[in-house]
């Protein structure tokens, strides 16, 4: 056990295994499990258009140790030892697993630097490898179609095998995967290569292939059942149906479209009357701020400043006009000079203020 790590009832360390299990589920659904949580396999076809076996041994105190990943048939690797097993040298997990550790996103990392770099394979198994059951590939010289996780959906993967950057795919055992709440990437699908050879004429004689030639309907029935013909039809009619589906799917939608886009319309004039009602209220804003900015108050206690003092001059000109007493001059024109030097005062210290 690791240092300052604790393990509780063996029932969570058989948890914390099944979650480790089901995420590699997740990213390989065609994975193979040979032994229940202990030895599982996943098939990966190599852009070198050869295909590889990547067997996963869990230890039974997984994940306190870390798996150990095995190639076959054999090959030469910079992340492969001698023995065919994937070194720490591939992943970090593999050195010192984390607990809480991704088994599916970890394995499928070192797949895909097995894709960017191919290992060679050793050339005293390679010939051989056609042959393991393991390694079999359907007729059309494609691994099946298989269902894509939503971890590699998000990334663009698409529903044929899983390509990768290189454009090569992993295989494996048909396996439902999870259905993602987000809409699938673009649909894109590998035909098979063209046959150079077909296994049904070799069992035919010269005669047989002479009747089959000059007879226009046995020689359409016959061609109707070849596997390469079959595996064109089925992906034919597997297209057909996913543009079915998804045009049903279109129109189910059409009402809910055109619902949010009025709503979105609504919702544009909403923001246009208050963008304009924003531009005013910042129009008038500025205007307040530079009312009553240092400046605009220097400006607006100078001019009431000198409408005092020509108030108080006109006081002065009525007294010696006659027009006023003494005491009436001297409190009209006392107060108005008070308000002039109140004023300038005001102007005075708002242009000594630091800005």
């Amino acid at each position: 056990m690791y240092p300052g790590q604790t393990w509780g009832q063996p029932s969570e360390a058989q948890a914390l295994r099944s979650k480790q299990v089901e995420s590699l589920r997740q990213y390989f659904p065609t994975v193979k499990e040979v032994t229940k949580e202990a030895l599982y396999e996943v098939i990966i076809n190599l852009p070198t258009r050869r295909v590889i076996t990547l067997r996963i041994h869990l230890p039974v105190d997984f994940p306190r140790r870390p798996p150990s990943l095995q190639i076959y048939p054999p090959a030469q690797h910079r992340f492969v030892d001698a023995q065919s097993f994937v070194t720490p040298a591939a992943h970090d997990n593999l050195g010192r697993w984390p607990v809480h550790a991704n088994l599916g996103k970890t394995l499928y990392e070192i797949v895909q630097k097995l894709m960017q770099e191919p290992p060679n394979l050793l050339s005293s198994l390679a010939s051989s490898s056609s042959g393991s059951p393991s390694l079999s590939m359907s007729a059309s010289g494609l691994p099946p179609p298989q269902p894509v996780p939503p971890q590699l959906q998000q990334a663009g993967y698409t529903a044929v095998g899983y390509p990768s950057p290189s454009g090569s795919a992993v295989s494996g055992p048909s396996q439902p995967s999870p259905t993602p709440p987000q809409p699938p990437p673009r649909h894109q699908t590998r035909l098979p290569d063209i046959p150079t050879s077909f296994p049904e004429l070799d069992g035919k004689t010269p005669a047989e292939l002479t009747a089959l030639i000059n007879d226009e309907a046995a020689f359409q029935r016959f061609f109707e059942q070849l596997a390469a013909v079959q595996t064109m039809k089925n992906i034919r009619d597997d297209l057909r149906a996913a543009a079915e589906d998804l045009a049903r799917k279109n129109i189910a939608k059409e009402a809910e479209i055109e619902r949010i886009r009025r709503e979105v319309a609504a919702l544009g004039q909403t923001v246009s009357q208050r963008r304009a009602d924003f531009d005013r209220k910042a129009e008038r804003q500025q205007q307040l701020a530079q009312r009553y900015s240092t400046a605009g108050l220097v400006e607006l206690l100078s001019e009431a400043a000198a409408v005092a003092e020509h108030s108080s001059d006109a006081i002065a000109a009525k007294f010696l006009a006659g027009e006023l007493d003494h005491k009436a001059f001297i409190k009209e024109f006392m107060e108005e000079r008070k308000l002039f030097h109140l004023r300038a005062a005001k102007k005075e210290s708002l242009m000594l203020m630091p800005r």
